[in-house]
Order: C-alpha cells, then structure tokens, then sequence
C-alpha cells in the first residue's frame, strides 16, 4: 500500500461498490509501536454513502519496493465463521492501487497534502484529510461485482523483504 491512511481505507473498502447499501460496522488498525506507519482512521455511514477522513503518520519513507497483503473474507452469520474469497499480496504497492483505485487514490492524498498525489515515495511526515470525503464507487469498476453479504477485510503492509510489518488495517462491513 502507498502508505497513506487514505489508501489503507480504500484498501479495506475494496468490497464496497455502487448498487447496494453499505454498512461499517468496525475498524481497526494495528497499535504496534515498532510500525512506521500510524494511522487514525474515521469512517462513517451516511445514507448510502461511506465517508472517509483522518490522519497518517508516515515515519520512514514510503516506496513502490513495500510489500503488502491483502485479504477479503466472506462471513457466514448463521455459522459464525467464515471463508477467505481474495488475496492480493505481492511488491509494488504504489503500482496495485494506482491499477485499482487510481482516481480515488490520487485525490484523497491529493486533499491531505501528500506530494506527488497517487505517486511514489511517500516521504515522512503528518498527512490529513479534514474533511469528509466521500467514497465514490462508481469511478472504479471492479466494486460493482460485490454481492449482498457480511465481509471482512484486512490489509498489511510490510519492509520490501517481509520481515517487517509497517501497519496493519482491518474493517468489517455489510452489503445490504
């Protein structure tokens, strides 16, 4: 992931799409003080609408070399358990969600004063988007594919050789 607050919520939001009402029902992040990367996250439900805003703390530079793992998990409510759908892991973050969310990407951090918006590195420093943003799906296709369900996603970002993680994302939503 490029490293923003912004990227890690849309990230997590990766299941949203147009064409169905949407739910946040919990967000977490990673608390753990070795993380070169903090977040504080708000998210909010609105109507049919998600809005984002909050803070990043970019404490070491950020680059495309940063590893990342994403995973997308479809909960069966009945059961209380649930089954992994996707995974995305790999190198070149920058260049995944540039793929994905571009437009999005680059206007968030474009808002909360990351230089370069949508580009790479991300040099150190304090970033935040003030105000509500609001998540429009309908500029990324692949969200309108998400069918009604309960589901959770996590993302990680790691070191470019894995061995260390950098921050750590997590978000529980419904498609109703």
């Amino acid at each position: 992931m490029h490293g923003s607050i912004f990227v890690c919520l849309i990230l997590l939001m990766v299941e949203l799409s147009v064409g169905g009402k949407y739910t946040v029902s919990d967000v977490q992040v990673g608390k753990d003080p070795s993380h070169s990367i903090r977040i504080v996250p708000h998210v909010k439900n609105e109507g049919d609408a998600i809005l984002i805003r909050g803070t990043i703390y970019v404490l070491k530079p950020l680059s495309n070399e940063n590893t990342f793992n994403v995973i997308v998990y479809r909960q069966n409510t009945k059961t209380n358990t649930e089954k992994q759908l996707i995974q995305l892991k790999g190198k070149g973050a920058c260049d995944a969600l540039n793929k994905n969310i571009g437009p999005i990407f680059a206007e968030v951090e474009g808002l909360a004063g990351v230089p370069n918006p949508g580009g790479c590195p991300i040099p150190v420093g304090n970033y935040t988007l003030k105000d509500w943003y609001t998540i429009d799906f309908s500029r990324v296709p692949i969200f309108s594919m998400i069918p009604k369900a309960t589901f959770r996603l996590t993302v990680k970002m790691f070191t470019p050789d894995w061995k260390n993680e950098l921050t750590e994302l997590a978000l529980r939503f419904t498609k109703s």
